[in-house]
Order: structure tokens, then sequence, then C-alpha cells
């Protein structure tokens, strides 16, 4: 199974010698050795190594260690139908916030009777409450948070009743300041009664194909790379649909662009981006009309990360960074929209990890020095198959055979989840004895909906599928070229 962290390489022009490079660099920071500090992007040259071993390798947190700050002012640049791209700066004023300036931190996903959730808030705007609390019908009196000045966040905890007994709950986060109001924001949160793992209604169902490409670098085109000297096949990194048309968005990592397949009839676009390091994730900001991409690049034996806020509309993109990575470095670096918070969240691979608030794009910063905290993770639980845990509560799904894994998955605006899970059948030898499941759930109806789908593994997808009203888009490709199936799982019923 592909692991959702390895090294992406990239193709800059049509050469190899750029996935070299990068993997010269990479090693470079696996193994500590020291290596050329001439940059083998500019020479066309693979790196090479010295036997002298750095000691003293200044902190990510630490300005100095590169002379790139940790936060950055976001330029803005047009889009282009030329290969190369202005990359000159503008600068950009932030528009503030429209409307509450109350906003969950972390989102509670579902929760459980009985069982103590920890909430965090944040209250955006000039003017500063005296006191954040939170609210249910289901609450004798609201719950006041208290506010940390080292984050700026105010925390509180909660516990569902042992009584409760509705699907969901609602629960409504107010500031005030002077007994007078400044804004609230409320949720209805999933209620998970049940601990029994959940045995999904399994389904038959066969794709269609929704579109078309073939490799290159033209129009209908995306990027294709094969494997070649231990170098893994490379391609589309990622997709996600933009919910106000139903458009495909794709990202062609070996392009160095986002392709656009609008319509009905798939109409293609393609918004270019800077020929810099390699691309690695793309995340859909709910129906701001917008999209979060997220770039790498090695820096004198470092990692930095760029995001690009793209205007799928334009085509104009607002750069913010680059920053330096946490010491582990990032590689297929999953990331989640939040509506609630306008935050894209990070899942960093890193010791301790969890959701990192990677790039926040009400104020288009962008900021990896924050603490990882777990908000939710998908797991598997061997014997019995995969799920999700979330506020000390989890949800798992049984599924057929043995050794179960998560490839990938996605939780969906309404609260739903989506996985890609494998299961070994010891019955059977070779790669005849991976399952792939496609699953749905929904937590509050404590069920699920599932089927076994064909997957490709060929090339190292950060993300594998996108979901819009119900149908899923899922990357394939073969020796003919690159498209998207279509999938329609029935809906869940409570």
């Amino acid at each position: 199974m592909i692991s959702a962290h390895q090294p992406r390489l990239v193709k800059v022009g049509g050469h190899t010698s750029r996935q070299a490079a990068i993997w010269g660099a990479l090693i470079c920071l696996f193994v500590a050795a020291g290596c050329s500090t001439t940059d083998p992007s500019t020479t066309g040259s693979s790196p090479t190594s010295a036997p002298a071993v750095v000691t003293d390798v200044p902190t990510p947190s630490d300005p100095a260690a590169t002379g790139v700050p940790t936060s950055a002012s976001p330029t803005s640049v047009s889009p282009t139908t030329d290969v190369t791209v202005s990359t000159d700066p503008v600068t950009v004023t932030v528009v503030p916030q429209v409307g509450s300036p109350v906003r969950w931190m972390w989102p509670p996903v579902f929760v459980a009777p009985g069982v103590p959730v920890r909430l965090q808030i944040i209250v955006d705007g000039d003017a500063v409450p005296d006191a954040v609390a939170v609210s249910s019908p289901e609450f004798p009196a609201p719950v006041d948070a208290l506010h940390d000045p080292s984050s700026g966040r105010w925390i509180t905890e909660i516990t569902i009743p042992t009584t409760f007994a509705d699907r969901r709950i609602e629960l409504t986060a107010t500031a005030s300041l002077a007994a007078a109001t400044l804004g609230t924001d409320s949720l209805m949160v999933p209620v998970i009664s049940e601990t029994n793992p959940i045995e999904p209604s399994m389904v038959d169902i066969t794709p269609t194909v929704e579109a078309e490409l073939a490799f290159g670098d033209a129009d209908r085109e995306v990027g294709f790379v094969p494997a070649a000297n231990d170098f893994p096949a490379q391609g589309p990194a990622s997709i996600g649909v933009d919910p106000r048309y139903g458009d495909l968005v794709i990202l062609d990592a070996q392009n160095f662009r986002l392709v656009i397949l609008a319509g009905p009839d798939r109409i293609f676009r393609a918004i270019q981006l800077p020929l810099t390091g390699w691309l690695d994730e793309l995340v859909i900001d709910g129906d701001t009309g917008q999209a979060t991409v997220s770039q790498f690049e090695v820096k004198n034996r470092h990692i930095f990360a760029t995001a690009y806020l793209v205007d799928l509309d334009t085509g104009i993109y607002t750069t913010s960074g680059p920053i330096q990575t946490p010491t582990d470095p990032p590689f297929g670096l999953r990331m989640v929209w939040s509506d609630a918070n306008t935050q894209v969240y990070a899942d960093l691979p890193i010791a301790n990890g969890g959701f990192f608030p990677f790039y926040d794009a009400a104020h288009q910063t962008l900021n990896m020095s924050a603490t990882g905290e777990t908000w939710l993770s998908f797991f598997f639980e061997d014997g019995v198959g995969t799920g999700v845990k979330a506020n000390g509560t989890k949800v798992v799904n049984r599924l057929p055979f043995l050794h179960p894994a998560v490839e990938d998955n996605l939780l969906a605006p309404d609260g739903t989840f989506w996985s890609i899970s494998a299961t070994v059948d010891p019955i059977q030898q070779g790669p005849a004895s991976v399952h792939w499941y496609l699953t749905h759930t929904d937590p509050a109806c404590y069920a699920t909906v599932a089927a076994e789908i064909e997957l490709s593994t060929q090339i190292e997808f950060t993300r594998h599928f996108a979901v819009h009203d119900g149908v899923i888009y899922l990357q394939a490709l073969d020796a003919n070229g690159y498209r998207v199936e279509r999938y329609e799982l029935p809906p869940i019923t409570c």
C-alpha cells in the first residue's frame, strides 16, 4: 500500500534532473549528512554529499535559521496563459471577515452523552469580549469559557446529558462585551449513543467515466512521469469539486497548475502556478470560490511551505510564505477545510501529531509553528475495520477480511465521513488479496453504506477522491491516460 507521506517528485520542463535534485536534498534531510551548498535545481546536476555531519541546525521556529520569516504578507499574481508566471509581489489589502466574529477553533464533529468535550472558540475583530459562553437548549444554563492569553482562545468543557436521546444537539457560542452581544455561532453536532461496530450495508456499484485526459502539458492533458530507476510514478496529486457549480478541480502537479473541468461538458481550463518546488495538495475552500494549494521546496537542507489562495473564477492567486516547516518534513500532507472557522487544517505527520491550523483563509496567513492538536483521526482496529475518533468517542465500521488500513478519507460539510480502506484476504496471494472499500458513514444515524471498488495505486495521490452532492469522483489512470471515475452510493437511511 502506498504511504500517504512519501516524497512527491516533480518534473520541470520535461527534465528529470529536478527529480534527482529533490531526492538528493531529501536524503540530506533524512540522514543529516552534509551536502553540497550548490542548488542543483539551478545547475541541472545531482547534489553531492560530504562526510561532515551537521550538528548545529537552527530550529524551525527561529527566523534567523534561514532568513525567511515565519509569517509573510500575502502577494497576489494574475493568471497568464504562458508557462512562465510573473511572481512580482503586489501587496494585497486583507478584507476583514464579514459576519459574526465568533468562530469555533475546533468544531466538534460528534459527541457522546456523558463524555466531556473540550471546546475552543476564537473571537475576531477589534472589540475584545469580556465573556464567552456556550449554550444549548439541553443545558440548564450557559457554560462560561475562560480566556487563554497565550493562544487568544476561549476554552471550556461541556458534557452532553446522559438522558439526551436525539441524533443531534445544537451548540451556540456567544461573545459579549458589557452585556452586549458581539456575535454568535451555532453548530448542530451528531450525538453518538452506541459503541458496537457498525455493520455496513454492502452494495454493488459500477463506476462511469466522468472525464478522460491524455498525458502531456497541453489542453485536456495532465502531467505524468513513469516510474524509473527507483523513482515512483508521478501524476496529478489531488482532486476537489467546486460546490458552486460542480466543477472538477485537479491539481496537475507535474505541470504546476490547476486543471478545471467545468460544467456538464467538462470544459477544460487551467490556472498556472509558480514553477517552484513541488505542489502537494489541493483543498476547496467551501463555497467561497477559492481553493488553497500547498507547495513545498527544499532550501539549505530545510523544507519550506507556501500556500496559494486561488480564485477559481479569475485565476488570480495570493501567495503566503514561504515559511519553514517543523523538523519532520511533510509530504502528501492532506488538508481539510472547515466552513465553521474558514481555516485549512493539515494532518501533519510528526510525533504527537494531529491536525495543524495550516492556513487562515479569512486573514490570508500561513502558520506551521502552532502545536498539533487532536481534532479527529481516522484509524484501523485489527480484526474489526476502520473508523474515526473524535472527542473521546469512536465510530468504527466492520469490514470483511483482515489487516484493515485507511488509504484516504475526508469529512464532508454535512458532517458525514467518507473513507477508502483496504483489507487483506489471507487465503489469496499477491495483489488480488487486497480488497478496497469505499465507505460513507453518518455518525448521527450510526450507519454506513459501503462498496468494494478498484483503486489505482500506480502513483502517489495525496488525495484519491472528492465528493459532491453524494457523488464520488475518484482519480484513476492506466497506460492510456488519466480519468476521473464517478461512483454513486445509495443514501444512508436513519
